[in-house]
């Protein structure tokens, strides 16, 4: 029996081009970063608010010990689920391709990894734009002039008012490109910038970033076509009209600290470097596509999208028209 090792080995220099190719519009890295595990099933840790902000009894009377306190924390179950897609190149397009031109394999390499990291990219936005995963003090929902794309509205107000609530200090924001379309030319902000409201005028993802003391202004720029296959096209926007100020941690994984979300990844032995996104492309060669058989690239990923603290997260839904 043929078994998939064999038929379909791990192709590294296709791997290579599946990790390294990175269509720049594709956001859910920065928003849910990648944490390697050594399993596909994992345990992630949250601990309850309250422990962090209790005052505890710290005098030390001369001849006492030290008040003992007993930290708890709970552990959830996670699965990192398999996602993974083929091409089939006839092997007289590979024979007959010019010299000048890429190998139709490597070509084929990153569309497929193009079509995983969109796949990716809407599960990370409709994952953390779920108005459902957080509670009533980190979510509100903007209508008619409260509105970033109405003049009458403050955006700079409603964006450091949710700031100020959230537990966990937010250090960047993501929003689709509609939002920022809108948010960068508003007068409000553009005053708050120093500049004549009356002036009109576009701001910078870093000035604006420095404005509310964050790190980054995350933009979500990627398209997706929501029309079923052979229908006429109907591209949407993949991040919508919403967006979240939001604690994304560095150091995180896992076990902490907390920060919203990570994006669990499983790599198996031969896989992708550490701190690289873990896309494996495998390539077989099967005799009966094509008259002269076809080679078959297949790139894959293990991977799980989760909010693990959704108290370091502030959505605004909805945030224009």
């Amino acid at each position: 029996m043929t078994t998939l090792a064999s038929s379909y080995p791990v192709d590294f220099e296709r791997t290579a081009i599946a990790v390294a190719w990175a269509n720049r519009s594709y956001v859910a890295d920065r928003v849910l970063p990648r944490v390697r595990v050594r399993r596909k099933e994992y345990r992630y840790t949250s601990y309850p608010l309250d422990e962090s902000f209790t005052v505890p009894d710290t005098l030390v009377g001369r001849r006492s010990s030290p008040n003992m306190i007993h930290l708890t924390a709970s552990e959830s179950a996670g699965v990192c689920l398999d996602y993974g897609i083929e091409d089939a190149i006839p092997r007289d397009d590979v024979d007959n391709a010019p010299a000048s031109v890429r190998d139709p394999r490597d070509r084929s390499a990153m569309t497929l990894a193009d079509l995983l990291m969109i796949g990716r990219e809407k599960r990370a936005a409709d994952l953390v734009f779920d108005a459902a995963g957080y509670a009533a003090g980190s979510k509100t929902t903007l209508a008619a002039k409260t509105q970033w794309s109405h003049a009458d509205s403050d955006p700079v107000a409603a964006i450091v008012a949710a700031a100020e609530g959230m537990v966990a200090p937010p250090n960047r924001m993501v929003m689709g490109s509609q939002v920022w379309a809108k948010l960068r030319t508003h007068k409000t902000l553009v005053g708050a910038l120093g500049r004549r409201r009356t002036d009109g005028g576009i701001a910078r993802r870093e000035e604006v970033a420095e404005l509310f003391e964050l790190d980054e202004i995350v933009v979500g720029q990627a398209w997706v076509n929501s029309a079923a296959r052979g229908q006429a096209a109907q591209l949407a926007r993949v991040w919508g009209k919403h967006a979240l100020l939001y604690r994304a941690d560095p150091l995180a994984d896992a076990a902490g600290p907390p920060t919203l979300g990570i994006t669990a990844e499983y790599v198996p032995d031969g896989g992708a470097d550490e701190g690289m996104p873990g896309r494996t492309a495998y390539t077989g060669f099967e005799p009966r596509i094509g008259a002269h058989g076809s080679y078959v690239i297949r790139v894959v990923e293990s991977c799980d999208e989760r909010i693990i603290a959704p108290r370091a997260g502030y959505l605004f839904v909805d945030a224009v028209a």
